[in-house]
């Protein structure tokens, strides 16, 4: 076994609009700071590797942190920068309640999309005197939520480290158990079903496509067998052939045949 695993992970940071959210980034990846405000137009997206030990060895996680814009103008844009997220930061601005009422908001929206994640909650701008949000205000919401908290400030750094790594060590721990629990092949066949409406379009698009391929391969949706799940798996990759190219066909196969590897 080796000694050290790769994993990529999408992280996003969610807040409303000038909470510090491209600060934080900045802070993290780069180690800078300016005062100056910036509108986020859509998403950029940055990148930073941690280094975290588990119990089956050291891990060298790649996040990739989506800066998502907060105006909620841009809610369909949004829903499609959610998609896939392992994580995320969510950000309100301490110097303006409003932005800690609105936390429970982005935490719906990243919910409907990206489903249960690890998150934790940052109070940003702890560096600046006037302050309308208290620490009881954000231990309420994250007991309520069973997460964490932290106060952080872009400018001095204060926390920023420790608040990516906190969540990359929660991510990797959701990503540990789920990957050495015991699989049965209904819940493989559940992650294929949203893996695949997930690479063609969407649940609108792809769930009718998915049931005309099921229904060819004549499968038992309750008890599928492994190899129900293997028939199934190079329709579907042949299916995305068609649909998108043969590129994303093979790592599709790939991963299906991972998965379907795991069952108990």
């Amino acid at each position: 076994m080796p000694d050290n695993y790769f994993l990529k992970k999408k992280v996003c940071l969610l807040g409303d609009g000038a909470v510090g959210k491209t600060s934080l980034i900045r802070k993290f990846v780069y180690d800078q700071f300016s005062d100056d405000y910036i509108i986020t137009i859509g998403t950029k997206v940055s990148w930073k590797e941690l280094n975290l030990s588990g119990l089956r060895g050291s891990y060298k996680i790649k996040l990739m942190i989506w800066d998502i814009i907060g105006q909620r103008e841009f809610e369909k844009l949004q829903h499609e920068f959610f998609r896939g997220a392992h994580g995320a930061l969510i950000v309100c601005d301490l110097t303006r309640y409003e932005t800690f009422e609105n936390l429970r908001y982005w935490i719906r929206r990243l919910k409907a999309v990206s489903g249960e994640v690890p998150f934790i909650f940052l109070g940003n701008k702890c560096d600046l005197d006037t302050q309308e949000i208290s620490k009881r205000d954000l231990e309420t919401i994250s007991a309520d939520y069973e997460t964490e908290f932290m106060f952080t400030s872009a400018k001095t750094g204060e926390n920023v480290e420790r608040a990516f790594t906190l969540l990359g060590r929660n991510i990797l721990a959701d990503h540990l158990r789920e990957h050495t629990r015991t699989h049965t092949t209904a819940s493989i066949l559940d992650r294929i079903v949203v893996d695949f409406c997930n690479t063609n379009g969407g649940v609108e698009l792809a769930m009718p496509l998915f049931k005309q391929e099921f229904e060819k391969c004549g499968a038992n949706f309750a008890n599928p067998s492994t190899g129900d799940l293997e028939n199934l798996s190079e329709a579907l990759a042949a299916l995305t052939a068609n649909l998108l190219d043969d590129a994303h066909a093979d790592l599709m196969r790939k991963r299906y045949k991972v998965w379907i590897s795991e069952v108990q």
